[in-house]
């Protein structure tokens, strides 16, 4: 049965071409097996070891190791003969194509590896409790999957493991949870918006890559960084908080997402990757902190709504970092590396020997309600020449009153 489903795959996998990130991440290499006269029929479907794991001639449990690819709705028994179910085996219902239910019992403790993978037609299955570890690939490319609740007890969700749920809608992280693997939830195509509980302190990367409908997401204060490309392709990302215990984001870690207008960048970030922010359109504001020393190469390529950004000393390297950026002025001291660096690529920028604070009108060194207001009386004076030029919000090349409504328009857009 095995052989048979694992050749179908491949067959498959030649006509349609699977995300590399699961060709990666499930194991799909054809490894010749003999038959094994353990394994005992079940049923009209199901396939199972009976295991003595203390070699002492008396069975401990069984594990369910295949299923008929026929099959649409299936039960796993408590027990059979009298011995406990607790496992379901690597790849066990792998490649069901038809099968649309799965009743699993309390007794069950652990899923192996790519389960459940690419059961296309899967709706509706149940995790037990006494389930701690959701192995890599055990639901990818489940594309029927539209909701599923993860146990309590839970504490990783395995790299790929609902890769590829194009029908998953939302789903809900146990506070149990302290990692989540590479690609975890990529390519989840209908997923809206998630929320990660503080116990999580790792998250891989591509963990949601190619999620388009994905609108906001929680991130929690454990994680030290952004991975790479763990966010490339959200194209309706348009909120999400980066926590400050944050010390890197990785290269296309938000790559095309499109939705984002802002950011902020934590203090203690001290690398943005290579292509961080390639192809954010709509990015018009990004404040980034004293302790960034490196902006890689491309960064926020293609970012044509980005006007005003301040670089200071700290910034020691940012090699074509606002590459087709047309729009941007750059802050920042002479003889700096950013000066250098606007020189050299024909870049706008402002030298200034003060680190501005972008929309600052008034120069109390902080960006809020009272510079739109400060700006509007200046305007009304008719007093253009005592607004800072870094109170230009718009990146217009002029202040005025646009700058001030402009300010109002973003600050109300926060809340």
């Amino acid at each position: 049965m095995k052989i048979i489903k694992r050749l179908t795959a491949i067959i498959m996998a030649s006509a349609i071409c699977l995300p590399n990130i699961l060709m990666s991440e499930i194991h799909t290499s054809l490894i010749a097996e003999a038959a094994d006269e353990n394994i005992i029929k079940y049923g009209d479907y199901l396939y199972y070891e009976q295991i003595d794991e203390n070699n002492d001639g008396t069975y401990d449990y069984i594990t369910i190791r295949d299923c008929d690819s026929s099959a649409t709705n299936i039960v796993i028994p408590k027990e059979i003969d009298g011995i406990s179910v607790t496992q379901i085996g690597y790849e066990a219902f792998a490649y069901c194509h038809e099968l649309k239910s799965v009743k699993l019992p309390d007794t069950i403790n652990y899923i192996g590896g790519s389960a459940f993978f690419d059961c296309e037609k899967l709706q509706s299955i149940n995790i037990p409790d006494s389930v701690k570890l959701l192995e890599r690939g055990v639901f990818g490319l489940c594309s029927s999957l539209k909701n599923i609740t993860i146990p309590n007890g839970v504490t990783s969700i395995g790299h790929a493991a609902f890769a590829s749920c194009y029908g998953l809608t939302n789903i809900n992280i146990p506070k149990s949870v302290t990692s989540i693997g590479e690609g975890a939830f990529s390519d989840c195509r209908e997923l809206k918006s998630i929320i990660i509980p503080n116990s999580v302190t790792s998250i891989g990367d591509n963990a949601f890559y190619g999620c388009t409908l994905l609108k906001s997401i929680k991130l929690p204060e454990g994680i030290t960084s952004i991975g790479n490309s763990m966010f490339s392709g959200c194209s309706s990302l348009k909120s999400i908080n980066i926590p400050e215990s944050v010390t890197l984001i990785g290269s296309s870690a938000f790559a095309g997402c499109n939705g984002l207008t802002n950011i902020k960048i934590p203090d203690n970030v001290t690398l943005i990757g290579d292509n961080a922010f390639y192809a954010c359109y709509n990015l018009t504001n990004i404040s980034l902190p004293d302790s960034l020393t490196t902006i890689g190469p491309m960064a926020f390529t293609g970012c044509n709504s980005l006007k005003n950004i301040v670089i200071w000393d700290n910034v020691k390297n940012m090699d074509y970092a606002f590459y087709f950026c047309v729009y941007v002025i750059i802050y920042c001291r002479e003889n700096s590396v950013a000066h250098n660096y606007a020189v050299e690529t024909d870049m706008k920028y402002v030298l200034t020997d003060e680190k501005p604070v972008i929309g600052d009108a008034n120069n109390d060194q902080q960006f809020n309600i009272r510079d739109a207001a400060a700006i509007a009386i200046l305007c009304a004076k008719g007093q253009y020449d005592k607004i800072p030029i870094w109170a230009d919000y718009n990146g217009d090349g002029v202040c005025n009153i646009r700058d001030a409504a402009a300010i109002a328009m973003y600050l109300a857009s926060r809340y």
